[in-house]
C-alpha cells in the first residue's frame, strides 16, 4: 500500500490530547490512521436532520 502525506490543522486542545497519546507510545500518524480506518470501516451513517 502506497502511503501519501497529508497536513491537517487541529485545535490546540486536540494537539494536547495527541501529545498525551504520544507519551503512551502512540505516534500521531498511527493513531490518526487507526481512527480513520475505524471510521471508514463502519460504513455510511444516516444523515442527521438539522433544524
Amino acid at each position: 500500500m502506497k502511503l501519501v502525506r497529508i497536513l491537517i490543522m487541529v485545535p490546540e486542545s486536540v494537539k494536547k490530547r495527541l501529545d498525551a497519546m504520544r507519551a503512551k507510545g502512540y505516534t500521531y500518524s498511527g493513531f490518526i490512521r487507526h481512527v480513520l480506518e475505524r471510521e471508514f470501516n463502519e460504513g455510511p451513517k444516516p444523515a442527521k436532520k438539522g433544524g
